[in-house]
């Protein structure tokens, strides 16, 4: 095992680590784990215990794998008010590896990452906004603001201290009211509308069991693979391996590990060895 292998014996463990970690989700068709997956992912940003993320439902050119899963959830969670209908923003469904990439590109055209600093959510740009951008903003969801809250741009705040390498970022700060996060993802889309010039990250990949591709976007040298493993005893032990793979190359490299849609018999089968497989990140430094 070398220096960069990280064993989890309890799936649990092996989920938070890759939630905690991941700036993008992106899943294909597979079993009850590539579900539970999706609705565990969904229910965190949901809820606002992480923050939000492109999650990307990616099918075959014609599929209707998750195009069904949609259709049962507006049926049976939506239609009886269980969720909001708002909460569809919360994901993408993509027909295609194209597709799945372009979706993700809009979604770090102008959005860095945000942040609670006090009461206040403190979002991270990566071009500042024209003031009447901002103040159609404000006025377009108000509805996500606390009762007479406001908000408005910003440069580093001194509680943002801890992350020297983002100070130089613009930030959106507002009194946000940590109930309609469904909404908080249409202002992170309406923030990137018309932004074309988007930086260009290095994407880690995450293949955690089934047809589930975890990719994540990081700005490059900001973060590593160096974590120490967490060791367990008593359950099945799942290996994590990293491999860091250009942008560039991302549409390459999800065809060669997604399902092999193109062979006849093969659509649900991973490439040899790779099946169980996850990576974790480390943090930035």
């Amino acid at each position: 095992m070398s220096r960069h292998d990280h064993v989890y014996a309890i799936f649990q463990a092996l989920k938070v680590a890759f939630i905690k970690e991941a700036d993008v989700l992106a899943l294909f068709p597979g079993g009850l784990g590539t579900l539970d997956e999706a609705m565990e992912v969904l229910t965190l940003v949901q809820t606002g215990k992480c923050a939000p993320i492109p999650l990307v439902l990616v099918d075959e050119p014609g599929g209707i794998y998750w195009s069904h899963w949609k259709r049962y959830v507006e049926k049976e969670l939506a239609a009886r008010g269980y969720i909001s209908r708002d909460d569809f923003s919360l994901f993408d469904l993509a027909q295609s590896v194209e597709d799945a990439v372009a979706i993700i590109g809009r979604f770090y055209r102008r959005y860095h990452g945000l942040r609670m600093v006090g009461e206040r959510l403190v979002m991270r740009l990566t071009s500042t906004p024209l003031e009447e951008n901002v103040a159609k903003w404000r006025e377009a969801f108000v509805d996500i603001l606390k009762p007479c809250g406001e908000s408005f741009l910003s440069q580093a705040l001194p509680e943002g201290a801890d992350e020297p390498d983002l100070a130089h970022l613009p930030r959106l700060v507002m009194d946000f009211n940590r109930r309609h996060y469904g909404r908080l993802r249409q202002l992170i889309d309406a923030v990137n509308a018309g932004q074309r010039n988007p930086p260009r990250p290095i994407i880690t990949w995450y293949l955690v069991r089934s047809l589930a591709i975890r990719v994540t976007l990081t700005a490059i040298g900001r973060r590593g693979c160096e974590r120490a493993p967490e060791k367990h005893s008593g359950m099945q032990e799942t290996r994590c391996r990293p491999g860091p793979v250009p942008r560039s190359s991302l549409p390459e490299f999800l065809k060669s590990v997604a399902p092999a849609w193109n062979r006849s018999g093969t659509r649900h089968r991973l490439p040899s060895g790779l099946a169980g497989e996850a990576v974790e990140k480390a943090p930035a430094r």
